[in-house]
């Protein structure tokens, strides 16, 4: 009969062979975590032991939770068994192409609005208090939202960016009425 691991030989042996496949992992209160960061994102890859059952005296399952939502990681799971080690590395590389998905057009999401909205950007910060841009691009044409809050007044601007040059398709403004009260 195997002997069976307790939570602090899991963590060791679980960092020790990730440490070995070039994953650099923390551990934080009993819990593995590993901080990937590829491009402009920051993920944080928690692994929790768990018992599948409450009478279980030792962890036997190790369940995935990333800060970004993506999907199938919630449902992921491993048993603690012979050669869990391999079976946790191969589910952190199955998260790790996932997340470089993520990554990648949060990557093409930031650079878009870099080369086409730091101008946009700068006026619209000397009109107003608050300025948020998103972008998204079709084909040879990009779609330029821009959201421009005041005191009381927002304004949103939808432009397009084709040849370079912006053409403004739409300007939507908005004033919030004061709520006034009679006192009598």
């Amino acid at each position: 009969m195997k002997k069976q691991l307790n939570r602090t030989e899991i963590i060791d042996k679980t960092i020790k062979y990730l440490n070995s496949k070039g994953i650099s992992i923390a551990v934080k209160e009993d819990e593995i975590v590993w901080n990937y960061e590829p491009h402009y994102s920051k993920f944080r890859i928690k692994l929790y032991l768990e018992k599948k059952n409450w009478s279980d005296e030792q962890p036997n399952l190790i369940k995935y939770y990333v800060n970004s939502h993506v999907r199938g990681i919630g449902r992921r799971k491993n048993t603690i068994s012979d050669g869990y080690c391999l079976k946790v590395y191969r589910t952190l590389m199955w998260i790790k192409d996932e997340l470089d998905k993520v990554a990648e057009e949060e990557k093409n999401k930031i650079e878009q609005k870099t080369k086409y909205c730091t101008e946009l950007e700068s006026y619209y910060n000397k009109l107003y208090k608050r300025v948020s841009i998103s972008t998204s691009k079709n084909g040879e044409m990009i779609s330029i939202n821009i959201s421009c809050t005041d005191n009381n007044s927002y304004v949103n601007y939808n432009m397009t960016y084709k040849d370079n040059k912006y053409y403004l398709n739409n300007r939507l403004e908005n004033y919030e009425t004061p709520i006034t009260f009679n006192v009598e």
